[in-house]
């Protein structure tokens, strides 16, 4: 499986099964009845540069990147075009499993290589010596992996720290989004210079027109860039960039190309300062920039461009999670004719899905059934598939605790929704601006006219009948708004820990509440297992508490540490 939006993925095993490097059956000694392993599937370099010398001998488009090709390999519907494109695979982790837990994450990966995974030998162990601190020695690895970085047959952009022992890991915790006990060491983005040939304009979902550069291909980092985004008007101003220029290019956290700035000295007087467009290089429509910000935008919505982004947005996985709607198939319906709105979504039809390109009914059967299941999505799903700007994931939940449906939302005025913890002044302006706006009070209409949930169902009371307790500062969310979710999911929020307590919600310095829960035996939950809970992923049972080991597994004294490329 994917890890998808972190609560729900997608089964890919059909297509992993035809990767060589994951074996169909585990070997070697104590071999677990059953164990999750993690890691990551990836497309080497020189597998990259064969596919795409293929690829272009046969006339077809080359992949843009290694990254986005190893993606694209691996959701694709016939398994036989996932093995024909020779995915790699590294195991990096250890999750869930029957036996005896490893006492370090060394031990786990030895554990998963003997079972017969690969996993990547350019590691090390870094406990220090007479010589060197572990910190010293960590640093001393980045540096050495830094600089033989190209001759990996994979691309990184840094190496990652890991506590090695797994009882410190679990004292440690996670944050919303990561361990405390990894920290990732970036490398320096690659950078490379090339000529802006000119200026572009994209349209995003929102109405917002966002400037591209167009430049002279150039190789950065191992992949061949011609566009790179200028973020807005004010960052073109403010490093002067100028049509003409030569210009640093990076690939930002080596995936997103972005224009650093002129090479100014380099300037013939020949550049041409830009100037932003006054309408829509899609639709003609003029564009206006709202007082404080720095985007250009339309001043009224019917943009072509802007619906075929909302419509792939609204279709999206952590939206209403469409099955077989992916951007070639939103981009076609909208410049088909077929969706002038997003309730022609759901009016569709076999005979006219089977008039699109490439639409065969075995296509069209799965996307008119994706959008069908998508009609029942929770509320707070829909609120922030409708694209409504400043409304993001957290957002959305937070107004759909307090507003039962969009009827009651849409009713709301700014100091109601501003009386929402965690919902400011800009986020109120937004939704009442939205809300305000007679073309999108017809979409609510017609979504709810062809069915579509447009309010709280009462199978979202995933909560009902369970009791919380809130301890310590947790990443994202105050207290109040928590609780509020909580409330919305049926729950019950309690001051104390007691027998009758169902979950402890745990943030930073959770104190003596922690304690008591775990004397109790109850369930104790991060922020993340919290909203997993709440978007109807039941938690794990708590594994019973290990006795951790008397004292930190280190390297014998005098063993040399491996040399991690000189057999390259």
């Amino acid at each position: 499986a994917t890890r998808g939006d972190g609560t729900t993925g997608e089964d890919v095993t059909a297509n992993v099964r035809t990767v060589r490097s994951v074996p169909l059956r585990l070997a070697g000694p104590d071999v677990p009845a059953r164990a999750e392993i993690r890691g990551e599937l990836y497309l080497a370099r020189s597998r990259f540069e064969a596919l795409n010398t293929a690829l272009v001998a046969r006339g077809e488009r080359p992949l843009a990147n290694p990254r986005n090709g190893a993606v694209g390999s691996l959701r694709q519907l016939d398994p036989a075009v996932t093995a024909g494109r020779g995915l790699a695979f590294w195991a990096y982790g250890l999750g869930p499993h029957t036996g005896a837990p490893p006492e370090t994450q060394t031990a786990a990966l030895d554990r998963i290589a003997a079972w017969g995974l690969p996993v990547e030998p350019a590691r090390r162990v870094c406990a220090g010596d007479a010589e060197r601190t572990p910190a010293e020695q960590a640093a001393a690895f980045c540096a050495e992996i830094a600089a033989h970085r190209d001759r990996l047959d994979y691309e990184i952009d840094g190496v990652v720290l890991k506590v090695d022992r797994t009882d410190y890991q679990a004292l440690l915790g996670q944050v919303a989004t990561s361990p405390r006990w990894a920290v990732a060491v970036k490398f320096p983005a690659r950078e490379a210079t090339t000529r802006l040939l000119s200026v572009l304009h994209s349209v995003g979902r929102t109405g917002v027109v966002k400037p591209v550069a167009a430049l002279e291909p150039v190789e950065v980092g191992g992949v061949t860039v011609a566009r790179a985004t200028l973020h807005n008007t004010d960052y073109i101003r403010s490093r002067d960039i100028r049509e003409g220029d030569l210009v640093v290019v990076k690939r930002a956290g080596d995936v997103i190309p972005a224009v650093v700035g002129p090479v100014v000295e380099a300037r013939t007087g020949a550049e041409t300062p830009y100037v932003p467009p006054t309408v829509c290089p899609e639709c003609g429509r003029p564009l206006v920039r709202a007082e404080g910000t720095a985007d250009l935008r339309h001043a009224a919505g019917g943009c072509p461009a802007s619906l075929r982004r909302a419509v792939q947005h609204f279709a999206s996985r952590v939206a209403m999670d469409v099955d077989g709607m992916g951007e070639k198939t939103a981009f076609a319906l909208v410049d088909s004719g077929l969706v002038a709105d997003l309730p022609d979504l759901f009016r569709l039809t076999p005979e006219a899905l089977l008039g699109l390109d490439g639409v065969k009914e075995r296509k069209a059967e799965r996307l008119l059934a994706g959008l069908d299941a998508s009609k029942g999505r929770p509320l707070a799903r829909l609120l922030f598939g409708l694209g409504i700007r400043h409304v993001g994931e957290t957002v959305a939940r937070l107004l759909v605790a307090h507003h039962a449906s969009l009827a009651t939302l849409a009713a709301a005025d700014g100091e109601k929704l501003e009386a929402v913890d965690g919902v400011g002044p800009v986020v109120a302006e937004s939704v009442v601006a939205w809300f305000a706006d007679e073309t999108n009070r017809a979409t609510v209409a017609g979504l709810d006219a062809v069915g579509v949930n447009t309010a709280r169902l009462p199978s979202e009371a995933v909560a009902a009948g369970r009791t919380f307790v809130l301890t310590g500062s947790l990443p994202t969310l105050t207290r109040p708004q928590a609780k509020a979710l909580i409330e919305a999911a049926g729950g019950t929020v309690a001051g104390s820990v007691s027998k009758k307590t169902t979950f402890l919600v745990a943030g930073e310095s959770a104190g003596q509440k922690q304690a008591s829960a775990e004397a109790l035996g109850v369930r104790i939950l991060s922020e993340a297992a919290l909203l997993a809970l709440l978007g109807g992923t039941e938690p794990p049972e708590a594994p019973p508490a290990e006795t951790p080991p008397a004292e930190a597994p280190t390297r014998a004294s005098g063993t040399p540490e491996p040399d991690l490329f000189g057999a390259a």
